[in-house]
This record gives structure tokens, C-alpha cells and sequence, in this order.
């Protein structure tokens, strides 16, 4: 089985023209979904966002997604239970790993007053270990989400039922149910790509059920309780482990030409919990691209928590300072400054080494859209890390605690 080692080393400069080019392509749809219809309104949809994405275990990965959609009653007094159905299907292809990945789901909206959803989904696919990422990923909106940099993963077969519906106010519920198979991928220090059968016949099998129940707020407020029952992992034996994790999310304009982003999160496991639901406190260090919502100075999986705190605040303008663009050259300068200021804490029970027990901060600062080219505003963005000098993750070196990146953001 061969291993591969991961050091933090800047993503190359063909794999920055990758993103700019799933950036271009998002732009081009707009949307999440492309109908195949000629006057944009017919049942099969193309999902946009199988298309492309990127991490640091299958590389580039390339696929398609497709759902139709069936209206089975109207919205109307007396109209059926069920209101209409949704299926989708999709697969995916890993540059590195050279292994196809695929899933099903299907939908059911009820025709009652709080639009009810049933559901049901199958794949076999990777899932990422010990992520707190409550986002979905968005190729529209890339680079707010720290998928790119996830390198440690499990190969997963997973069975998923679920319920959710609105509330009388602003908030959406919902009680899942999930059986997991999973096998690693990784032993933290290198992942493994099999590549035979005696390869994943050697990978150890972890099986897991689960209950979550979730809660989404439209003011940018999530959140999630996760009870379950493995077979055992690593270090921890079988038995039934707890895992809850908060999220706020949110923009607030500030006058007429500022504004202020505010991303929270806090997470705690119980005792016994297996690593692959713990909490990732490893940042985008490496990446030539900002991705938002992360500690931009910490190196790909530093860190490991089963109890933590996060933030990350940005402030800047909601406008340009000022805009231009060449008709000839097509490209312009429509630039917006910004500072940031991200901390976290957290702490690792059983390996206290693992975790930022004694807090980590960066304060950083950058400009969006020195260039516009097409419909992609690149720019460049600074951050510098402040640890305590008695932390084993204190850098000495000045050099070492500095982080230069490119910004990209849509120009739509």
C-alpha cells in the first residue's frame, strides 16, 4: 500500500488556474442548478456543484450531478399529501486516487403549511474526517468553505433517512437517521492510497449509527446534536459517544459602505468519542488561495480538539473604492479593503498536544479585487499568527508565523 506524506507547501500555480476556472464556470450558470430545458423550467437539472472541487487527498475532482423534479400535487386546499418529488443522482472522479465515488437521494415535500421534508440517501464516497464544517460546498462561492485543504478522509458507504420542516417562525428542524461503514484512509502522519484488493482488505472496518438532530435559523444561527454507537476506532473502544456543534454566520452592513462578517463556531464531544467526529482545527496554511472561515495561518490538520472555540471577524467595504475596466484589454481594478481578526481555542482530552490549549490568534489584512479579470476579482491579503511564547506550537521564526495569499470573490 503506498503512503504519501504531507507537508505545507503552496498550492502550484496550474492548480490556482483550476480554481479561477471553476470560479468563471460558476459564474457562467449563476446557480446551483442548470436546467436542461430550453426555456429554463423543465424537470432535469444539472447540479453544478459535482462539476469540480478539490482536496488534498483526491486532488482535482471531476464528475456530474443530475435531479429531476415531479410535481405530483398543487399547492392548494384539499391537494394530496405529498406535494412533490425530487431525485438525484451523481459520481465523481479523483485525480490522485483514480476512484470513481457515486450516490442517490430522493426527496418528498408534504403539502402541509410547514413544508415538510422526507428523505432518503445512499453513497459511496469519501467523507472527511473530524470536520466542522456545517456549510455545503458552493462552486459558485468556493472560498467559503475550507474543503480544498481537507486531506485526511474515510472511504464510506453511508444509508441516511431524515425529516425536516419549518417552523411557525424562522427556523428549520430536522431529525436524521445514519449507518456508516467506514475505512480509513490515513494513520494522521500519511494517507494511504490502496491499490489493491489485499490493500482494502488490510483497511479496518468501523461501522457506526447514528441520530442527529439539527436546527438552521435564517438569521445565520445553526446547529447539531449527534448521538451514536460505534464499533470502535483507534483508540476508543465500542460504545455510544455524544457530539455537539454550534455555528453563527452572518453579515451585518455597517453605514453605507462597510460591512462586518462575524463566523462563530463551539463544539464538544463526550469522552470516548471516535477521532473521525472530533473537531479539525487545522487551517488553509499552504493554500495560495484565502479561504474564508478558518485560521489562515495554521498548517493542514495542526490541530485536533474534542472541545473547542472559533472565530473569525472581517472588516471592509461593501463597495469598491472606486472602478475601471478597460474595453480593450477586458480587464479592470475594483478594489475593497478589508482587515480580519480570527482566535481559537481548544483542547484534546486524552492528547492534550494535539489541541490549541492555550489559544491561537492571527490578525491579517488585504484588498479584493485589485484586478478584475472576467468575472473573477483577484486581489492579496496578509495574516500573521500570535501565539503564547511557552506554546509547543509557537514559532520563533517570524517568517514562519506569516501567511501571503491571493483573494478570489465572483464579480457578479
Amino acid at each position: 500500500m503506498e503512503k504519501k506524506a504531507y507537508f505545507c507547501t503552496p498550492i502550484m500555480k496550474r492548480k490556482v488556474l483550476l480554481l479561477a476556472f471553476a470560479a468563471i464556470l460558476s459564474g457562467s450558470a449563476q446557480a446551483q442548478l442548470l436546467s436542461l430545458s430550453h426555456d429554463g423550467g423543465g424537470p432535469l437539472w444539472i447540479d453544478m456543484d459535482r462539476i469540480y472541487n478539490y482536496n488534498q487527498y483526491e486532488k482535482s475532482r471531476w464528475g456530474l450531478g443530475l435531479r429531476y423534479g415531479y410535481q405530483i400535487s398543487e399547492l392548494k386546499s384539499g391537494a394530496s399529501f405529498l406535494d412533490r418529488l425530487s431525485v438525484g443522482a451523481y459520481f465523481g472522479y479523483g485525480y490522485a486516487d483514480q476512484r470513481f465515488k457515486w450516490g442517490a437521494d430522493a426527496y418528498f415535500w408534504t403539502n402541509l403549511q410547514r413544508q415538510g421534508k422526507v428523505y432518503a440517501a445512499y453513497f459511496h464516497d469519501l467523507t472527511p474526517e473530524a470536520t466542522r464544517t456545517m456549510n455545503t460546498y458552493n462552486l459558485i462561492n468556493f472560498n467559503a468553505s475550507g474543503s480544498f485543504m481537507n486531506r485526511l478522509f474515510s472511504d464510506t458507504r453511508r444509508l441516511t433517512a431524515g425529516y425536516s420542516t419549518r417552523t411557525r417562525g424562522h427556523e428549520t428542524v430536522g431529525l436524521e437517521l445514519r449507518l456508516s461503514d467506514e475505512r480509513k484512509l490515513h494513520d494522521l502522519a500519511n494517507i494511504y492510497y490502496p491499490q489493491t484488493d489485499a490493500d482494502w482488505d488490510a483497511l479496518e472496518h468501523t461501522r457506526f449509527a447514528e441520530a442527529r438532530l439539527f436546527f438552521e435559523h435564517d438569521l445565520g444561527l445553526r446547529g447539531e446534536l449527534t448521538a451514536g454507537y460505534t464499533t470502535g476506532e483507534w483508540w476508543v473502544d465500542s460504545g455510544y459517544f455524544l457530539r455537539l456543534l454550534l455555528q453563527y454566520d452572518q453579515v451585518f452592513p455597517v453605514g453605507r459602505h462597510f460591512n462586518f462578517q462575524v463566523y462563530a463556531q463551539g463544539g464538544l464531544t463526550t469522552n470516548g468519542t471516535p477521532f473521525s467526529r472530533l473537531f479539525n482545527l487545522g487551517g488553509t496554511c499552504g493554500s495560495a488561495i484565502l479561504f474564508e472561515r478558518s485560521l489562515l495561518t495554521a498548517r493542514v490538520d495542526e490541530f485536533f480538539a474534542n472541545r473547542f472555540v472559533l472565530t473569525c471577524l472581517r472588516f471592509g467595504l461593501s463597495h469598491p473604492l472606486f472602478s475601471y475596466t478597460s474595453t480593450i484589454l477586458r480587464v479592470g481594478t475594483a478594489p475593497r479593503p478589508f482587515v480580519v481578526l480570527d482566535a481559537a481555542w481548544g483542547k484534546m482530552d486524552k492528547y492534550p498536544s494535539i489541541g490549541p490549549e492555550k489559544g491561537i490568534a492571527e490578525v491579517g489584512a488585504g484588498i479584493d479585487g485589485i484586478l478584475r479579470w472576467g468575472q473573477v476579482d483577484w486581489g492579496l491579503a496578509v495574516a500573521y499568527r500570535l501565539t503564547p511564547e511557552d506554546a509547543s506550537y509557537h514559532f520563533v521564526n517570524r517568517r514562519d508565523n506569516l501567511t501571503l495569499v491571493l483573494t478570489a470573490a465572483l464579480a457578479l
